[in-house]
């Protein structure tokens, strides 16, 4: 549906960031979906331990804060963090869920890519939490053996 995509484009607010630029903390409230013309966004999470962890990242053409916007939630899962210099097109969640309830093939559309994604992300994170939960044990257990 055409509609869909113009009135993204048409309500859709430029920004850039540059290298190494944070764009939102963890925790932080975004009321929008940014898109990726150019650029790349490492996404990661604190693992409990005080560390980032790596979740993804958003490359050209991609976008993210859809995860949020569909958990109905103004509060950000991940930082997000300039890789190199990007270019950005921001629509609030307002206009985004016009476009939806207007647009409503396309907007299923968005929702099922947005539940691939955060079923993905959620997979990822709790992985990878678990995989420096697991690495730490070993190493511990390695070196409690006799003669280590």
């Amino acid at each position: 549906e055409c509609s869909f995509v113009v009135t993204l484009v048409i309500h859709s607010k430029p920004f850039q960031a540059a290298r190494g630029d944070i764009l939102f903390r963890q925790g932080d409230v975004c009321k929008e979906i940014v898109f990726l013309p150019t650029g790349m966004v490492r996404l990661s999470v604190e693992s409990g331990n005080g560390k980032d962890t790596l979740a993804g990242f958003a490359t050209e053409g991609t976008y993210f804060g859809d995860m949020e916007f569909l958990k109905n939630s103004v509060i950000t899962l991940a930082q997000y963090s300039a890789m190199n210099n990007c270019e950005f097109l921001a629509v609030s969640y307002q206009i985004m869920s016009q476009a939806i309830a207007e647009n409503l093939e396309s907007g299923t559309s968005f929702r099922n890519e947005a539940e691939k994604r955060l079923t993905a992300f959620k997979t990822v994170t709790k992985s990878q939490v678990n995989g420096e939960r697991n690495s730490r044990s070993t190493l511990r257990r390695r070196s409690t053996k006799p003669g280590m």
